[in-house]
């Protein structure tokens, strides 16, 4: 394992390529997809899918997944097109809250901050204030 090389890298934002890339291809034909497939596309032709059932199969199938919209550039098209940003959603009040008050103490002191840091004040209250209208209901309920 000594010559792997381990890069930690932050990711804060994702991007939608199903998006972008149901601009220039479409889907297979139902069907057309089993099990043990193995998927190959060549840059020289980017609009050619060959698929094998097995690796080693001489047998190959080729499909054109062209969408209408594909012009002849789509090469220099993808290269230079961005795909739109996917917000995130970031973690729910009540996660923010449980991480704060269950699993703040078994993390480390250095990293409590970061991993487990304190929700703001109006996060706390509504989560309680949820807590509170749940339990009676369930109250009214029984």
């Amino acid at each position: 394992m000594e010559d792997i090389t381990f890069i930690p890298l932050q990711g804060n934002e994702f991007f939608n390529y199903d998006q972008l890339l149901d601009e220039f291809y479409k889907p297979f034909k139902p069907g057309t997809v089993q099990i043990n497939h193995y998927f190959m596309v060549n840059h020289h032709s980017p609009t050619t899918m060959v698929t094998k059932q097995f690796f080693d199969d001489d047998e190959e199938q080729h499909f054109q997944f062209k969408n209408n919209v594909l012009r002849d550039n789509c090469d220099a098209e993808l290269t230079h097109r961005m795909p739109n940003v996917i917000p995130s959603s970031g973690i729910k009040a009540i996660k923010q809250v449980e991480l704060f008050k269950k699993w703040r103490q078994y993390v480390p002191v250095q990293f409590r901050d970061s991993i487990c840091p304190k929700p703001p004040d109006d996060v706390l209250e509504s989560v309680h204030v949820d807590r509170n209208l749940r339990l009676q209901q369930r109250r009214r309920s029984d």
